[in-house]
């Protein structure tokens, strides 16, 4: 790392992170073993010598871009990889790298395709395949996809998505995060929440949909627990129930979301209630690390719109942008009434945020929606204890 600050470097992580979400993303986006790598110790010397490593193999500029696209809103870190990825890569240019190496900081954008050289030789890329040149990947945020595994993982999350049925009137969208474990906006349960309501007359209906053949499914009604139905819950704000969102800042107690408890555990049923032996259901496991949310990137909304059978609405640069605080993003995916409490993906079905708001102001040319980033209710949870409700790693 020279001519740079290591220790600029490794404050900025130490920030980003604690020590459980620094293992998660380093296993998760590297798959490495914190622990077998790395002795336990001070954070800020976990992190240090983590980083030592990362340097011994020439990867210290990939760590910092992953840090970097993992917490887009932390201006320290945003200025750590202007400052000095680029400054690495260039250090890399300078002496020998191997293949490894360069593949690695090409795919994180971090260098343009250069001549190798070994043993003071140019190697010389191969022969250009017909048509390079003339394709490009424009727009940064769309990957490549395996269609085959994302029809996949959009069935499983259409099956875990239900309508929310409050006494035959109220209605909107929630989706299972644990085998029986629920989570919706508060708003759309407030009548029962605030005892308006009986709790015996809410309904969740699964598989709610159309059917390939064009015939709609009536979908399968679950009731809320007799008793322990209120796992945890967030108020909206006082701003956004007048209409006027942008009032005040939302606080990390304003989230606007119901964890419930169902009266069984469909997510360990299977999806074909006729087929015993069938696939189970399963759940949408709420990330343990921040999903990254950026600027242009898409989002994917499934939904009961207008009460109507499970929609996909999605805009392929549909973030506008995260509050100051990361207790809201905005974004121009489509809803309707009906959609409060509806699951916000990325392209790749990583659960990102709960939907929960529209813009008071709609016919203003920058007409937006509204959620709520899913790591601020996971972190909300943590601290009222409550997430041990949740699910793990669904059973698929």
């Amino acid at each position: 790392m020279k001519g740079i600050e290591f220790a600029e470097v490794r404050d900025a992580i130490t920030r980003a992170f604690n020590s459980d979400e620094f293992d998660m993303f380093l296993f998760e986006r590297f798959d490495f073993d914190r622990a077998v790598n790395v002795a336990d110790g001070p954070f800020r010397v976990v992190v240090q010598n983590v980083l030592k490593d990362f340097m011994q193999k020439g990867l210290d500029a990939v760590l910092i871009a992953e840090v970097a696209a993992q917490r887009p809103l932390k201006t320290d870190v945003q200025e750590v990889y202007r400052k000095y990825a680029k400054a690495l890569v260039g250090e890399a240019r300078q002496e020998e790298i191997d293949t490894e190496r360069l593949q690695a900081l090409e795919r994180y954008g971090l260098a343009t395709k250069v001549v190798l050289q070994k043993a003071g030789q140019a190697q010389l890329p191969s022969a250009t395949t017909p048509g390079e040149g003339f394709e490009r990947t424009v727009k940064k945020y769309l990957p490549f996809l395996n269609p085959g595994q994302w029809r996949r993982d959009m069935f499983r999350r259409e099956c875990c998505v239900c309508r929310v049925e409050v006494g035959g009137g109220q209605m909107g969208t929630g989706f299972l995060v644990g085998p029986d474990a629920l989570l919706t906006n508060y708003h759309v349960l407030q009548p029962v929440l605030e005892g308006q309501s009986p709790a015996d007359k809410v309904r969740f209906r699964f598989d709610y949909h159309v059917q390939p053949n064009g015939v709609e499914s009536p979908g399968m009604l679950v009731e809320l627990h007799p008793a322990e139905w209120n796992i945890d819950h967030s108020r909206f704000t006082a701003g956004e129930k007048a209409g006027n969102p942008d009032q005040t800042l939302p606080t990390t107690d304003e989230l606007d979301y119901a964890l419930v408890r169902l009266s069984r555990s469909v997510g360990q049923e299977p999806v074909d209630g006729e087929t015993a032996n069938g696939p189970p259901r399963g759940w949408i496991q709420l990330p343990t690390a921040a999903p990254a949310i950026v600027p242009q990137m898409p989002i994917l909304i499934l939904q009961h719109p207008q009460t109507e059978p499970l929609k996909l609405a999605m805009d392929t640069e549909g973030v506008l942008m995260v509050n100051a605080n990361e207790t809201r993003v905005r974004y121009t995916t489509n809803t309707e009434g009906g959609s409060s409490g509806s699951p916000c993906f990325d392209m790749k079905w990583n659960l990102v945020a709960l939907h929960h708001y529209g813009d008071p102001a709609y016919q203003h040319p920058v007409t937006y929606n509204q959620g709520i980033p899913i790591d601020a209710i996971r972190k909300r949870l943590v601290k009222q204890h409550k997430e041990n409700a949740l699910g793990g790693p669904p059973p698929f």
